[in-house]
């Protein structure tokens, strides 16, 4: 298909899957499912034929045009059409066709950027133009743009607390820009002060490595890490620091951060076979050993440690104390080994959950748990006693008796 053709079945589609200007939900994902097929199909016959110009500019134009169709995107379709779009780009990007050059890329992303107000697409598009275009007079053009931006918020009437938090992202922007034209470090440094948000202390911990201040870099990440608490964090500076140290030869400080690790990463691979390097083979089960005794045993986010180690009593008795949920993810492994013990967790979860059971979506998982018990020696004989004694113990839940009838 020609660039034409491929603008006109767009168009076409949108167009199909459009009601009075809006996308619902079902209509959505078929017109995901027809964008993504065109993208691809436009992308490998446009980049065949040499045709990056057309084929970057069919790209902003799915771009415009889903950003302005007022779509349901509860299944975050945005985020997939995106993906495709930055697949394009990149292909464009890194060709450098004389037909589209990065200055007039650049030039026809900022006329959308410019033209519209910042959402969740406009974002992704800006962020995409900060993280490329570095040659230096498009560096300069995206300066005065930050300026420009950082300005219009600041002198406003009043700055809210988005306001606040855009003006830090902008200045993170300025910042990269400013080290990738090799800015002074105290300059930079000055720029960023007052700034102390996460990310942006975590971009000054990365610039101040990038200029070789290993020091400065890990004391930031230290400072990052120490306040980087609570049930919901992902310890990702606990994760850099751990690198850091090994990188530049802190190893006592990298095994001590290895060892934290463990703890606050449990059940991560890699960390455990990394810690496991740190130990000569033959000590290997004892330092295994004591360090999974100091897990409580219902701790299901070490199981797959267990599994991948071979310690399957471990994995036994964990799953006897979690239940039915964690056997079944584990079954696999368990059932020939202990059949006896697994058969006694699910004779438990049949007998617990038909206490509350409550509708005959319940009912028939009640009736999967006994088929599977059945699959045990000696389980038929068990699986049938419990049916008899469901029925007994609950007459009148008729829905319940029906699923139970081939036992």
């Amino acid at each position: 298909m020609t660039a034409s053709e491929y603008r006109k079945e767009i168009t076409y589609s949108f167009n199909r899957n459009t009601d009075r200007g809006f996308v619902d939900y079902y209509h959505c994902g078929r017109l995901v499912r027809e964008l993504t097929s065109l993208l691809e199909r436009c992308q490998e016959d446009l980049l065949a034929a040499g045709n990056d110009k057309d084929l970057f500019s069919i790209s902003l134009r799915v771009f415009k045009k889903w950003s302005d169709t007022n779509i349901d995107d509860s299944n975050g379709d945005t985020e997939t059409i995106l993906m495709y779009l930055r697949e394009i780009w990149e292909s464009v990007y890194e060709r450098q066709s004389p037909d589209i050059p990065h200055n007039k890329m650049y030039e026809s992303f900022m006329k959308i950027i410019e033209g519209s107000k910042l959402d969740f697409m406009i974002e992704d598009m800006l962020n995409y133009v900060m993280d490329n275009f570095n040659e230096p007079q498009i560096l300069e053009k995206k300066l005065r743009f930050l300026y420009q931006k950082i300005e219009d918020i600041e002198t406003g009437p009043e700055i809210d607390a988005w306001g606040r938090a855009q003006v830090e992202v902008y200045k993170q922007m300025v910042m990269r820009i400013y080290s990738e034209q090799g800015c002074n470090i105290e300059f930079i440094r000055s720029y960023a002060r007052g700034l102390n948000g996460y990310d942006t202390r975590q971009l000054m911990a990365d610039i101040e490595l990038k200029y070789g201040y290993v020091d400065r870099c890990i004391k930031l990440y230290e400072g990052l890490a120490e306040e980087d608490t609570g049930f919901f964090s992902r310890h990702t500076y606990d994760m850099r620091l751990k690198d850091l140290y090994k990188e530049y030869g802190f190893q006592d400080k990298y095994e001590s951060e290895l060892a934290k690790l463990l703890y606050l990463k449990r059940g991560n691979p890699e960390i455990l076979e990394e810690f496991k390097t740190l130990v000569p083979a033959d000590k290997w089960p004892a330092v295994r050993d004591n360090l999974f005794d100091t897990f409580d045993i219902s701790d299901s986010s070490v199981f797959s440690w267990y599994e991948s180690e071979g310690c399957f009593d471990r994995l036994m008795a964990g799953v006897e104390a979690c239940g039915y949920d964690s056997f079944k993810r584990y079954a696999g492994v368990l059932k020939d080994k202990y059949p006896e013990r697994c058969l006694a967790v699910l004779v438990n979860a049949a007998t617990e959950h038909v206490k509350v059971a409550s509708n005959r979506n319940d009912y028939k998982h009640i009736a999967r748990v006994l088929r599977w018990i059945g699959e045990f020696p000696g389980g038929p004989k068990i699986a049938s006693a419990l049916a008899q004694k469901f029925r007994s113990d609950y007459p009148r839940k008729t829905s319940l008796i029906e699923e139970l009838a081939k036992f």
